[in-house]
């Protein structure tokens, strides 16, 4: 999904991204899911038949700035 590549800080141009989540068995896509997080019983969060969201992430080459994107089209 392509946002306003344009920063909202400086005015910079924006490049697409993502931030990896590092596990056992490499990296994935870090991902959005509603609400707040639920501890599993066996190991971290509970994640199972909640619906999750792909995230997209822009930066600005001039400044850093950072913004976040999960799109309703980008779903896990």
């Amino acid at each position: 999904m392509v946002k306003n590549l344009v920063c909202s800080e400086c005015g910079g141009k924006m490049e697409e991204g993502h931030i990896p989540d590092f596990g056992y068995g490499g990296a994935v896509q870090s991902s959005w899911i509603r609400g707040k997080p639920e501890r599993s019983f066996w190991f971290g969060l509970k994640t199972i038949l909640k619906p999750a969201l792909y995230i997209s992430v822009y930066r600005c080459g001039n400044c850093g700035f950072l913004k976040f994107y999960a799109d309703s089209d980008n779903k896990k």
